[in-house]
């Protein structure tokens, strides 16, 4: 019987030896966020049908417990900004996949070192440990991140490293060989050793770098909307059903157009804002919001309007009072007029969820 084991630990050397004797028994993991409560830790594991929850120092037997499949390797929380997470499994197949298709666009080899400095209850973070493990490269666990840690790695031989563009603000790029940047919608310049990754938890993390498909992928855009077809896609969801086509297409909800090739990813289609009868992507301004300097992350939403229907209201992460002028002059000089935000609150920081992307509904107009 194929069981399922939580891991609660952070990333550590710890988490590699227990993921590696779980998978050598047959037995599937769910890692759980460190950035939970205990409780509420423990709480996902029971609901996902854990048989076993792994801690720092003690193993928790739990009742009863999940009977996982033939194959299925990995069960991924996913983070929502509400409702009740999702379980996301993948299969030793579909992890296998996505290392080999990252492996083969980055050419990557044994004489790499990757750092991990994100979550490994994110497949931004777990994934990291399969890539490394399928080609055979070092692997360095950091617990949480930190800046000058990070360059510290760099500095000391790590040679790639996955990050979120808050983080990346943070650091020096050029002590890395190659960034993957993923997570958030990404700032318009970047260093040249940077590669922008699109994809999901469904996906297996990134399935297109630099808005083009890896090896093997398959990406078309239906009614605005992304569709994936590609080994790398899990094989079924705990606690919700499927949305994928009859005939293999899983619908992304993300909306996005493709031109000569290359994806381009316009936000999410419950995101947009239509005012005036014009229709805004909240992350393109966002885009242009996170180049204005000292900005650290921006956030767009829409506010109710009773002449246009809705208008755009930003929130800037920032030290400094940006004021409305220089965020109309920023979204003038990249976007049509109805772009630019009607109103304009900067926030010393923004709320967020486990996996760190902002709760817009959270936000507050209290400076």
């Amino acid at each position: 019987m194929h069981r399922l084991i939580a891991i609660d630990l952070p990333a550590s050397d710890r988490f590699v030896e227990i993921l590696e004797r779980a998978w050598n028994d047959g037995d599937a993991v769910l890692p759980l966020d460190q950035r939970l409560s205990p409780a509420l830790r423990h709480e996902l594991a029971k609901d996902f049908g854990a048989s076993k929850i792994h801690t720092e120092s003690v193993v928790i037997e739990l009742n009863g417990g999940l009977t996982m499949n033939d194959d299925e390797a990995l069960v991924i929380a996913t983070s929502g900004s509400t409702g009740v997470p999702k379980g996301v499994v993948h299969t030793h197949s579909s992890l296998a996949a996505s290392a080999s298709a990252t492996a083969s666009a980055l050419d990557l080899s044994s004489r790499d070192h990757w750092l991990i400095c994100i979550p490994v209850s994110h497949i931004g973070g777990f994934s990291v440990i399969t890539r490394a493990r399928q080609s055979g490269a070092l692997l360095t666990l950091h617990d949480a991140f930190s800046a000058s840690r990070v360059e510290e790695a760099g500095r000391g031989g790590c040679t790639h490293v996955s990050l979120v563009p808050t983080a990346l603000r943070r650091i020096d790029p050029k002590v890395f060989r190659r960034i993957l940047l993923g997570g958030q919608t990404a700032p318009t310049d970047l260093p040249l050793n940077v590669t922008v990754t699109y994809g999901s938890t469904e996906t297996g993390g990134g399935i297109a770098y630099d808005g083009r498909a890896l090896p093997g992928v398959e990406v078309r855009v239906i009614d605005g909307e992304i569709q994936v077809k590609s080994p790398t896609l899990f094989s079924r969801y705990i606690g919700s059903d499927d949305n994928r086509t009859i005939d293999g297409w899983f619908r992304t909800g993300d909306a996005g157009s493709i031109s000569a090739g290359r994806l381009e990813v316009t936000g999410r289609l419950t995101d947009m804002i239509i005012s005036g009868g014009e229709n805004i992507w909240p992350q393109q301004i966002e885009r242009v919001l996170r180049n204005i300097p000292d900005v650290e992350d921006a956030a767009v939403v829409a506010i109710d309007d009773a002449e246009w229907g809705q208008v755009v209201e930003a929130y800037l992460e920032t030290s400094r009072n940006v004021t409305r002028e220089e965020v109309r002059d920023a979204v003038l000089a990249h976007l049509p007029s109805y772009c630019v935000p009607k109103m304009v609150f900067c926030l010393k920081s923004f709320p967020r969820n486990s996996g760190g992307k902002v709760e817009k509904a959270n936000l507050s107009r209290t400076t």
